[in-house]
């Protein structure tokens, strides 16, 4: 279950970036999010590596390992400053002028131009109902996926 959420998670925010996706990559919070969910990604792995390995002797000891505690407070943490930094690049976002030169950022706003542009794209941004939608289903498919950990 935790795969598939993974997997609505994935699709569904990439949906939701089609509909804003130059305007939303020039945001700052934006940038933060996406940062974020690395150092979210990265607990879970240290957390499976390291702490997680040993839940079975969990059930034996009185009290849940303090590595455990500390990487369930940094994973919510964490989570609630993606959902905040979320919300915020929404709310700031505005296209910024210029024309980026050749590099890795002009690539990125090649594709960022495409999924404006792409029918989801399109459809994310002039349907009143689809964003709010996918939205659910993206948050549900978080709620699955992290639920799992």
């Amino acid at each position: 279950m935790a795969r598939g959420g993974f997997l609505v998670m994935i699709v569904t925010g990439v949906l939701l970036f089609c509909g804003r996706s130059r305007c939303v990559l020039q945001q700052y919070f934006f940038k933060v999010k996406m940062l974020m969910l690395l150092l979210a990604g990265l607990n879970v792995w240290l957390f499976n590596a390291t702490v997680g390995r040993k839940m079975a002797e969990w059930e034996i000891d009185a009290e849940t390992p303090g590595r455990a505690k500390a990487a369930a407070v940094v994973s919510l943490v964490l989570w609630v400053a993606i959902v905040a930094a979320d919300g915020r690049s929404r709310i700031l976002c505005h296209p910024v002028g210029g024309s980026p030169g050749m590099s890795l950022s002009s690539l990125l706003m090649s594709f960022c131009e495409w999924a404006d542009n792409s029918f989801f794209g399109h459809g994310i941004r002039s349907s009143v109902w689809l964003f709010p939608f996918v939205e659910i289903f993206h948050l549900l498919a978080l709620a699955c996926w992290v639920g799992q950990f």
